[in-house]
């Protein structure tokens, strides 16, 4: 039998009850307080993220859009902001653009346009995000502000360009490219011209060249001739005059492929154009004539050469775009040819007299002579090397020889592009005078500067993984590639 509570007792353990149920209604007050609380922070923190993203695309926009003025980056940058194509969650928001001219660029080379004046820009936004819960606490909207600043539209290193184009014209560029319905050549100038029209002429200079080379700088005229010359005469690779250089004025570089940087239309009276099929009228474009077969790691040192003889390289970048198969293989015949007197030989330069061959070891160029005739002249050693064979010539290893070349272009600090076009990616069947053995598709990938600077119109797992594309589109991707804008600290000064 439970012993009976006396009422002092029953009215204690009532107020008790009445206490808990105070302290429950209490802490669910403060739970559904909290819980609220998670949620609209949470959806704050998201449109932070969001609104992060919408300023860091309009920073990138407008600074890729700087190069043409202050206004229209302001214009461009907005229509990439929150409150044009990257909206957030449909929230009305403000936003703030503002060139600046930041000194840690100048250091790097990268000069201040515009007054005034600008090679960077600011881009802040803000939006009011309303709160599902905050009422609760007098609070219905919060404030949500982001900022980023991007540099000025130029390529990787914000740096003006001067890009060298190689092309390969040799015989195979004659044969079809399903992809695009016409023959390799016909292709590669299509996409050269595309990369032209989206060029910026203030901020890049561009050169031309060819493999194999052509006998003379008047030979290379032919190939922007609109009078309806011959095709200009195919040099051997190892002729000391061969010429690889298309444009012969300004190092072999021009900005006069498009009027302005606004301008979208390919000038009809660009020798540069004219070579890429962009001329007009009778103007015949360049020709794939080929007949000395494939050898391009001299056309990669000249385009080296050239770049390093520009001015004030320190205020700019240097870029190489290589277009090949990869497939270097050029006979003995044309990569070496017979001594003769009154040619200029420069260093590296291989001559044969008879079956002997030679390689020019001399410390600057020298107009050969009776004196230095090879083997025989009063003082020959002091001007060349006897080669063991023809394994010690520019005959072996051609591939791997295109490598070393490029591997020299970016030591010197340029930026090499390679573009694989259908690069077989055999070892047996490729690269044949190469050992140990290499793939034209390896090749292609080591000339690279990096796995970013690699391209290629095929794809395999042993050389280029992802999704092979067009010839085309690589050249947009490249001309997207110089003409971005990159981020930057937002305290940067």
């Amino acid at each position: 039998m439970k012993p009976r509570l006396s009422k002092p007792q029953q009215s204690a353990r009532a107020h008790q009850g009445g206490a808990v149920a105070v302290m429950v209604a209490a802490s669910l007050v403060a739970l559904f307080g909290f819980v609220a609380l998670v949620v609209d922070i949470g959806r704050v923190n998201q449109v932070r993220r969001a609104l992060q993203a919408s300023t860091d695309s309009a920073a990138l926009a407008g600074g890729t859009e700087l190069i043409n003025g202050a206004a229209s980056a302001e214009t461009v940058a907005l229509r990439y902001g929150a409150g044009g194509f990257n909206g957030v969650q449909g929230l009305a928001s403000t936003a703030s653009v503002i060139p600046k001219c930041l000194s840690s660029l100048t250091g790097l080379g990268v000069p201040c346009y515009g007054t005034p004046a600008y090679n960077a820009v600011s881009v802040t936004q803000s939006v009011q995000v309303p709160l599902t819960f905050g009422a609760i606490f007098n609070q219905t909207s919060w404030t949500v502000s982001t900022s980023s600043m991007a540099s000025i539209g130029g390529g990787f290193n914000v740096k003006p360009m001067n890009v060298m184009l190689v092309l390969d014209t040799t015989g195979s560029m004659n044969n079809n490219d399903p992809a695009c319905g016409k023959t390799r050549i016909a292709c590669a100038l299509e996409g050269v011209q595309t990369l032209l029209k989206l060029l910026k002429p203030t901020a890049a200079n561009v050169g031309l060249m060819v493999y194999p080379p052509v006998a003379s700088a008047a030979e290379a005229a032919k190939n922007f001739d609109c009078n309806g010359n011959s095709n200009p005469a195919i040099s051997p690779y190892g002729n000391p005059d061969a010429v690889y250089s298309i444009i012969g004025s300004n190092n072999g570089l021009t900005n006069d492929f498009l009027s302005s940087n606004n301008s979208t239309t390919l000038s009809t009276t660009s020798n540069l154009n004219k070579a890429v099929g962009a001329g007009g009228g009778s103007c015949a474009p360049l020709k794939a004539i080929g007949g000395e077969g494939t050898y391009f790691a001299d056309a990669i040192r000249t385009a080296q050469a050239m770049l390093n003889a520009l001015p004030n390289k320190e205020s700019t970048q240097e870029v190489i775009v290589l277009l090949s198969d990869g497939d270097a293989s050029a006979s003995i015949s044309s990569l070496v040819q017979t001594w003769l007197s009154g040619k200029t030989y420069e260093p590296g330069d291989q001559v044969s007299v008879g079956a002997v061959y030679y390689s020019y070891t001399g410390s600057n160029s020298a107009l050969a002579s009776a004196v230095n005739k090879p083997g025989s002249g009063a003082n020959w050693t002091s001007y060349w090397t006897r080669l063991s064979g023809a394994s010690a010539t520019k005959a072996a290893n051609q591939c791997a020889a295109a490598v070393a070349a490029a591997a020299q272009a970016k030591a010197a600090g340029t930026r090499v592009y390679s573009i694989g076009y259908s690069p077989s990616t055999s070892t047996s069947g490729s690269c044949s005078t190469d050992s140990p053995r290499i793939s034209a598709c390896q090749t292609m990938r080591a000339i690279a500067s990096d796995a970013s600077t690699f391209y290629s119109t095929t794809t395999n797992s042993n050389c280029q993984p992802g999704t092979a594309r067009s010839l085309n589109s690589i050249f947009y991707s490249l001309a997207q590639t110089f003409n971005s804008s990159r981020l930057l600290p937002i305290d940067a000064q």
